[in-house]
């Protein structure tokens, strides 16, 4: 049953992952470079953090790479103005709620 629910848990979390990126681009219009690289970084980024926290749940470490992910574009692009500090918040907020719920409840 844990495996299930530390599926669900990171299907929850890479949900919100992607609407805050969303979010973070959405007023850049259509046939922008930066949303077709991002169409091509959230999928790979989504992957990651999610083998990552799955595999291990423990390292807290593990828990940055949401923060790092949502860091690319900006750093790839060099545009400061990708980044919400109010996003970046919300993200350190959620991440470190889901490392408290893998280390004290889902963790094997």
């Amino acid at each position: 049953m844990k495996p299930l629910l530390r599926i669900a848990w990171l299907a929850v979390f890479l949900i919100g992952f992607s609407v805050l990126v969303s979010l973070q681009f959405m007023w850049l219009p259509v046939g922008s470079d930066v949303l077709g690289f991002v169409r091509f970084w959230l999928p790979i980024a989504g992957g990651l953090i999610f083998v990552l926290g799955y595999m291990l749940p423990r390292e807290p470490a593990v828990w940055a790479a949401p923060l790092l992910a949502y860091l690319v574009p900006a750093a790839w692009f060099r545009r400061a103005e990708f980044v919400d500090p109010l996003a970046i918040l919300l993200l350190l907020a959620a991440s470190a709620a889901s490392a408290f719920v893998f280390r004290r409840y889902l963790s094997t």
